[in-house]
């Protein structure tokens, strides 16, 4: 199994969990107002930035 596929099997259930969120059902069905989107970009923001800091701290070459 490649690595994708590994990472993919391994987040599934995440994933549909995610999917079934009013924000994710709001942003597939084109109903999701101004303020949630906006609500949701602030939450990947502060995701995105917990990922970059710990990529930041990896010795690890194959991810950097």
């Amino acid at each position: 199994m490649t690595l994708p596929d590994r990472i993919r099997a391994a987040i599934a259930p995440a994933h549909v969990a995610v999917e079934q969120t009013p924000f994710a059902k709001g942003m597939v069905g084109g109903t999701i107002g101004r303020a949630a989107y906006a609500a949701g970009l602030a939450q990947l923001g502060h995701l995105h930035a917990g990922l970059e800091a710990a990529l930041g701290r990896t010795t690890d070459p194959h991810v950097a």
